[in-house]
């Protein structure tokens, strides 16, 4: 922990003083990362310490549900080599004593992931409820959309093998209905909330993840030159 720092734009931003107030973030995971953190120094301290215990808990928390997510969907040793390499690999260690929303993301990913592993065999009533709470990690980062390849991978898994293919293409497809439902539900609530109007939510969205310039660095010419 020593090698953490005590410098954190996520921990000045959330910090309790008078006055100040959680600063609004197009991105929505940062933007509720930073309201759960403030809610955490408000109640244990207002201390970097108590943000990077959190993180550790965080990173605890979902490393050991996503053991049980992966030993249901992939077997008991994909899932302790995951755990291993969640507890001890450098870079997982480094990120988790450094304050930012990716260990909260990452344990709500797995809990999503849970919910999917859950009623993937429900029907397409599990579909559609699934789909939604996909949509939540969706539309709080666009790397949620991997949660479409995990619940593809959960219908058609070996465990699922006597269902038949019309009841699984009928899951998935109220799956995707779910998650488009519940992205356009969830950004009509942010813009209720903050004022603003649906189109420009959606298009503060496209943004923060609208790919830029393609540019290879390279130094030409001056020193420094781009």
């Amino acid at each position: 922990m020593g090698q953490s720092g005590q410098e954190s734009i996520y921990f000045e931003a959330a910090r309790i003083e008078a006055g100040q107030a959680v600063p609004q973030a197009s991105h929505g995971a940062v933007f509720f990362y930073l309201q759960f953190l403030r809610f955490t120094l408000a109640f244990l301290g207002n201390k970097y310490f108590v943000g990077v215990g959190l993180q550790v808990f965080l990173l605890m928390a979902a490393s050991l549900m996503l053991y049980f997510v992966l030993r249901r969907l992939a077997g008991r040793i994909c899932a302790i080599v995951v755990l291993a390499f969640c507890m001890c690999a450098p870079y997982v260690v480094e990120r988790s004593l450094k304050l930012s929303p990716e260990m909260l993301y990452f344990l709500l990913f797995v809990l999503a992931a849970a919910v999917i592993m859950l009623f993937a065999h429900k029907g397409p009533a599990g579909g559609l409820f699934s789909g939604i709470i996909a949509a939540i990690l969706v539309y709080l980062d666009v790397s949620g959309l991997m949660l479409l390849l995990l619940a593809a991978g959960a219908v058609f898994s070996y465990e699922n093998k006597d269902e038949s293919p019309g009841r699984k293409a009928a899951w998935i497809l109220c799956f995707l209905g779910g998650t488009a439902a519940g992205f356009a539900a969830y950004a009509f609530a942010d813009s209720c909330l903050s004022g603003k109007s649906f189109q420009g939510v959606v298009r503060a969205g496209y943004r923060c993840y609208a790919p830029g310039a393609f540019r290879l660095p390279g130094t030409g010419g001056e020193t420094g030159a781009l």
